[in-house]
């Protein structure tokens, strides 16, 4: 319910451009971000069994996010 609510406040879940940051197969885990004009979400997917840590490349990231970022 929670993530429900949360992808209908946010615009970047509902509309944004998605980004591809990372993607292991052997480490299971996934990491993209969508962007959209006014909002920003990165989402990490870990598809093991096993807590894993996810280690992203903001710089993937088009450049009018990263400075509304470092705000």
């Amino acid at each position: 319910q929670t993530l429900i609510e949360l992808r209908r406040s946010c615009a970047a879940l509902i509309s944004g451009k998605p980004v591809i940051l990372t993607a292991h197969d052997q480490q299971e885990t996934l990491a993209y971000a969508r962007e959209s004009q006014d909002d920003v979400a990165l989402i990490a997917i870990n598809r093991s069994a096993s807590p894993r840590t996810v280690r992203v490349n903001l710089a993937r990231l088009s450049p009018r996010v990263l400075a509304r970022a470092k705000k």
